[in-house]
């Protein structure tokens, strides 16, 4: 990506900046204006100082210079509805809002570029008070890529669904194109079918085989990959999947991960596990819409005597644990039984009901145990045990 070039900074403070007699009046020609500030030039994030009663923009860095394309000459002749779009009567409730709680908090819109384009963007609006005077803050964050790979995700689950659907109807079509081809060959051989008909049932035959062919094909389309599980460190894994997934997450959840110094050794497909990390950060995130924290722990464990897991119980042995912890809404006691179930999902019209269906059917394929924990008001906790691996593959 080539970068626009930034002006050299000028050595004005923020305490000039912010200083009442410079921007009491608020002239076209005010130098402070058109200034670089120390501050904002130097953050990432595209930033605009507005003020709140004209929605005139005061002050803008390079970063919004580079994101909408406008010169900052050109941002300062702008106002905010301008520049992101809005219905006045939004614009207005936007104004109230602030000026009564000071802080609005990754709100969602549209930015119109210099070029027209129209770019989805969280917005950021703090009420500041510059000496006698208020002005707002705006921090824009541009989100397009994050929607591109929720897309992405959300159109990898309808294929899964899709695949599953089909592979179902073809297993069950099959089934009964066997019992027809089955009765045809009987009736074919039988000596009481007329000569006259063996031309029909030879055609009933031939149509049959043929329907058979096309559901082998079905089948195939929508039959897994082959896996290949071998024994390998799980940190790399962790954190690119980690890594993968913290675009989807945005600047209100935090992800942490904590992994050990010494490698963790389990016998795994790489890309499995991966998605079984995916699907349980996104839940994860679901959980959490007001924002919050996400623990991504990797741990060698000795279990010492067996222990409850879904569907199964953990015998001794030693262990590679990853453990996933949110600060979510938490499940509900009477729900929690059903969250692995196909096709059981607790996010209505938006969820599948196969994410964490498939999470234990990955986990299981690799020999693995996954056990849950979650209260109301107080966030879930998932821990996955894989067996521990030996360093020559076992």
């Amino acid at each position: 990506m080539t970068t626009k070039s930034v002006p050299p900074t000028s050595n004005l403070s923020v305490s000039s900046l912010l200083d009442s007699d410079r921007l009491r009046g608020i002239p076209q020609d005010c130098p402070v204006l058109q200034s670089d500030c120390d501050l904002i030039n130097q953050l990432p994030d595209p930033i605009l100082l507005i003020e709140p009663a004209t929605w005139r923009v005061l002050a803008a860095n390079p970063a919004l210079e580079f994101l909408t394309g406008y010169t900052r000459e050109e941002l300062l002749q702008l106002q905010l509805p301008q520049l992101i779009l809005g219905p006045a009567r939004e614009l207005g409730e936007l104004r109230e809002r602030l000026l009564r709680e000071r802080h609005l908090n990754n709100s969602p819109g549209m930015l119109r570029a210099k070029n027209g384009d129209l770019i989805a963007i969280e917005r950021s609006v703090s009420l500041l008070r510059l000496d006698h005077r208020q002005a707002a803050c705006c921090v824009v964050r541009d989100i397009r890529e994050r929607q591109h790979l929720e897309e992405e995700y959300r159109q990898a689950q309808k294929m899964e669904v899709i695949g599953r659907l089909s592979s179902g109807v073809a297993h069950d079509f099959n089934n009964l194109l066997t019992v027809i081809l089955g009765q045809v060959e009987l009736l074919a051989g039988h000596p009481a079918c007329p000569p006259i008909l063996h031309p029909r049932v030879t055609m009933i035959r031939d149509a049959a085989q043929r329907a058979s062919q096309l559901t082998q094909k079905m089948l195939a389309y929508s039959r897994r990959q082959e896996t290949n599980p071998r024994a390998q460190d799980l940190r790399p894994l962790a954190a690119n999947a980690a890594g993968l997934a913290q675009p989807l997450l945005g600047s209100a959840i935090q992800l942490r991960l904590e992994m050990p110094p010494a490698a963790c050794l389990a016998k795994v497909d790489g890309g499995e596990l991966g998605q079984v990390i995916m699907n349980l950060i996104v839940n994860a995130r679901d959980a959490m819409p007001c924002g919050g924290g996400i623990v991504l722990k990797l741990a060698e464990e000795s279990l010492p005597a067996p222990r409850d897991a879904v569907g199964a119980r953990i015998p001794p042995g030693c262990y590679v644990l990853l453990r996933l912890r949110d600060s979510g809404t938490g499940i509900a006691p009477e729900v929690l039984p059903k969250i692995f179930e196909p096709f059981f999902s607790t996010k209505g019209e938006q969820g599948t009901g196969l994410g964490l269906s498939s999470v234990l059917a990955l986990i299981h394929r690799a020999g693995g145990y996954i056990r849950v924990e979650s209260q109301l008001g107080q966030g879930t906790e998932f821990e996955i045990y894989l067996p521990a691996a030996e360093a020559t593959g076992e």
